[in-house]
């Protein structure tokens, strides 16, 4: 489950295909993302823990795919969290009892 506020890495919105050595790289970085996430820290939160495997998720994507295609997706994922913000701060269980 992803924790509240967060956002899941760049690799995600990569819907492109890929040869086959590439395509190696990259399922091993959604895989220890995913790995990463599951394993508790101790001392750690889960937002703690999600951040730094995203964190480690993203810089390999950019060392693999490049800056230019890192940041085309960066872009796009910031614009679907916004856009979940904005849909979930609209459902009326997001809204304080009193605030209307």
């Amino acid at each position: 489950m992803v924790p509240a506020g967060a956002t899941v890495p760049v690799a995600f919105y990569d819907e492109t295909s890929k040869p086959a050595p590439q395509q190696k790289f990259f399922d091993k970085i959604i895989e220890d993302f995913q790995k990463d996430v599951s394993a508790p820290v101790p001392g750690l939160s889960e937002q703690e823990v999600w951040q730094a495997a995203k964190d480690a998720a993203d810089r390999r994507y950019l060392v693999l795919y490049g800056f230019e295609r890192y940041n085309e997706l960066s872009i796009r994922a910031a614009r679907e969290a916004a856009k979940e913000r904005r849909a979930y701060a609209a459902t009326p269980a997001a809204t304080p009892a009193g605030s209307n």
